[in-house]
């Protein structure tokens, strides 16, 4: 859940299109809009739901209320705000309660009952391990005298680190995930060379943990509010603490070293809203080891008569971001939303009293600016998201001035580059440069020439078109029958934009169905003004979003509510459930993964409480006021026509530390309390959850858990809209 975070949306992706697009802009009215709240506090009541005024369609597949294993409620309760709050499964909080532990299996039990229900699944799992046996490469890149890219021959639980001396050289296997663990669940989280591409840091998650082991520099600090200086072939007990901030406990410490080596540029962040400060160390005011490495032991923190850090706070306020570009002398430049939210480029002497900051890629009227590198040669790379669909621009690091487009292939998204400040090997601001390609990969069973890819607008309930991408067969009978997967994330600033998808793929493949991938506000599509509209007391607005999306598809004959999932992972699969306690009439089946489906207690477990700046803080009454309504986990209410929920199929994972599996299974036993919870309901809608075993928030899942975990998704989904299989035979 960051802004760099788009690696972290499950199952996120879409096919990528190759018809073309017409141009159109999206009404750029992003300005939060002012809504009246649902909810308003009576001290001393207990909190009721509203219930919807219509249920939702009957599916293929059902569960018996008899069914559902009887689970023990409790009268835990508290006030907050004067609101009387029940919260009778708390005690699942405890995931290393013996009760829990049975609670888990009888549930996953009852949905593997079900699964086995699905007589699609087995051939549709086969169609997946087909579809995502295909070679996958990283963006190569350089560091010292090599060149690093990352592989996977298909199947492979993890992928593996190539080095080779040139991009044609012969590559050789530098660290293969796959020799760690029996079961692939040991996976390579993220990796860093020296400058000279001499030594790796290397950290390693068990199990899907945010938790990671480094190696090189040992185990990692648990604190994050600390940096500290460590020398490599020292004991890491004589590592120097030289910045801690536990006055700000919530704060959060980033570094990196600046193009000349002389300075460390410190980010300071707190939360995930796209705001942090800058500090900028000067390493040429430290003294040397007589090894050469940097002494911060005069500076060491907490230390009696430590002197001062030689720090210039450049940036010390949470108002923008600031990311560095490349600096000359003292001369820097940064990316930065400040007074842009769709992003420009400025430059600063970071000598002067004070910054003064003048535009060198002056925000663009439409467009978002995604990132910015600098190469060699003084030459600027500028990826813009162009009604989300990918850009790219080359210009003049010292001028800003346009020197040429890169002519990308079609409607796609650019998900990697690799470059370097001090490189030259091509000439990238030559207008008649040539774009090679170096690899082209491709899947069993598909053609992208059987596939059409459109953009099409829902219309919100306060006016704002919202953009979505519909990829299809082409030829596709819009008659409403379509099964249709429609996906969405809305939150945080992370911006959903095209790629390939080998789940959608199948999806389309095995059933003739629609896959849909929405741009909800609260997104980073088109700028900070889109993320704050659907952000904090305007989160309504991307649940609305996601509803006129779903409408829009209905309106166009796409598919009818009997016949569309839909499906989303982490603040998306808040988002759909959500969704479906407001408006159970238009939904068939929901795919809830790992979501946060209490708006009250989030901030309470490990990174929680870093999504403040998102959704708003349950500890302030004003903030409870918004939240409240919104919660899954509180809103759960028999539509009033006696109808009832579309499937749930609530997915999460035992090692998930970021959005803790506690809240799905609490959401779980209410709706199948509250829905089913006596012998003679109308609800006949599965409500189900899938518990997996050693796996976390999805970053390093092994491929032969993802291949289950869709197959069931999936399947299950056409087991509930009543999807025939059309892919061959099954």
């Amino acid at each position: 859940m960051s802004r760099a975070g788009s690696a972290a949306v499950l199952a996120g992706g879409l096919v990528l299109g190759v018809a073309s697009v017409a141009s159109y802009l999206v009404k750029r009215a992003y300005a939060p809009v002012s809504r009246s709240i649902a909810f308003q506090a009576f001290p001393g009541k207990r909190y009721r739901p509203a219930a919807a005024a219509v249920g939702a369609p009957s599916g293929h597949l059902e569960v018996l209320p008899s069914q559902y294993p009887r689970v023990r409620r409790d009268d835990t309760e508290e006030t907050l705000h004067g609101v009387i709050i029940q919260d009778p499964y708390r005690w699942l909080e405890d995931a290393d309660s013996p009760d829990v532990a049975e609670f888990v299996e009888e549930q996953n039990v009852l949905t593997q009952s079900v699964l086995d229900q699905c007589t699609t699944r087995p051939a549709f799992s086969k169609l997946l391990e087909k579809l995502m046996d295909y070679e996958k490469f990283g963006t190569p890149f350089k560091k010292g005298q090599r060149y690093y890219y990352t592989h996977n021959t298909g199947l492979q639980a993890q992928s593996v680190v190539y080095s080779q001396s040139s991009l044609d050289g012969e590559p050789v296997v530098l660290i293969d995930p796959n020799t760690l663990s029996a079961d692939g669940t040991v996976a390579l989280s993220s990796w860093a060379f020296s400058e000279d591409g001499s030594t790796l840091a290397y950290a390693l998650s068990s199990g899907g943990s945010d938790w990671q082991t480094v190696h090189v520099l040992g185990t990692a600090r648990a604190d994050n509010q600390e940096l500290a200086y460590h020398v490599l072939g020292d004991d890491q007990a004589w590592d120097v603490t030289i910045l801690a901030l536990p006055e700000h406990p919530d704060w959060m410490i980033g570094c990196e070293v600046s193009d000349d080596g002389g300075r460390a540029i410190l980010s300071i962040s707190s939360g995930c809203e796209p705001v942090n400060r800058v500090w900028i160390l000067d390493l040429n005011a430290v003294g040397r080891r007589a090894d050469g490495a940097l002494d911060f032991s005069p500076f060491a923190h907490g230390a009696a008569g430590s002197r001062e850090l030689p720090l210039n706070k450049l940036v010390d306020e949470f108002k923008a971001s600031y990311e560095y570009v490349g600096s000359r002398g003292s001369e820097w430049t940064f990316l930065t939303n400040a007074g842009a939210p769709r992003y420009r480029v400025v430059r600063t002497d970071i000598s002067a009293p004070a910054p003064a900051w003048t535009n060198v890629v002056p925000q663009h009227e439409a467009d978002l600016l995604q990132w910015v590198r600098l190469l060699g040669g003084g030459k600027l790379v500028c990826s813009y998201l162009r009604n989300v669909q990918a850009h790219v621009e080359t210009r003049d690091f010292e001028t800003g001035r346009w020197l040429a487009d890169v002519q990308l292939p079609g409607i796609g998204s650019v998900t990697g580059f690799s470059g370097d400040h001090k490189a030259t090997e091509g000439d990238v601001a030559a207008s008649d440069s040539d774009i090679t390609l170096h690899r082209r990969i491709a899947t069993a069973s598909f053609s992208p020439d059987d596939f059409q890819t459109r953009q099409i607008f829902g219309t919100s309930k306060d006016g704002t078109r919202v953009p979505m991408f519909v990829v299809s067969r082409k030829g596709l009978t819009l008659d409403g029958t379509a099964p249709t997967l429609l996906y969405g994330y809305g939150g945080f600033n992370i911006s959903l934009t095209p790629s390939f998808s080998a789940s959608r793929l199948a999806w389309m493949l095995a059933y003739g169905g629609v896959t849909v991938v929405a741009n909800l506000r609260g997104g980073g599509e088109f700028g900070t003004g889109w993320r704050d509209a659907g952000s904090l007391s305007h989160k309504q607005n991307v649940f609305d979003d996601f509803v006129a999306c779903a409408e829009e598809l209905v309106a166009q004959r796409y598919c009818s509510p009997a016949s569309l999932v839909i499906q989303g992972g982490s603040n998306g699969g808040l988002l759909v459930a959500a969704c479906a306690e407001q408006r159970p009439d238009l939904f068939a089946a929901v795919l809830g993964q790992v979501g946060v489906m209490d708006l009250l207690r989030f901030h309470k477990f490990t990174i929680g409480h870093a999504w403040i700046t998102d959704y708003g803080n349950p500890d302030v009454a004003e903030d409870f006021n918004w939240l409240l309504p919104l919660s899954p986990l509180h809103n759960v209410a028999r539509p009033k026509d006696d109808g009832q929920y579309p499937a749930f199929l609530l997915t999460t994972g035992d090692h998930d530390d970021r959005v803790v599996p506690l809240r799905t299974l609490k959401l779980v036993a209410t709706l199948q309390h509250t829905l089913a919870g006596d012998l003679n309901p109308s609800q006949r809608n599965p409500l189900l959850t899938r518990v997996e075993v050693r796996a976390g928030h999805g970053a390093g899942k092994p491929t032969a858990k993802v291949i289950a975990e869709v197959s069931d998704m999936l399947a299950f989904a056409a087991g509930v809209v009543g999807a025939p299989w059309v892919h061959g035979s099954a």
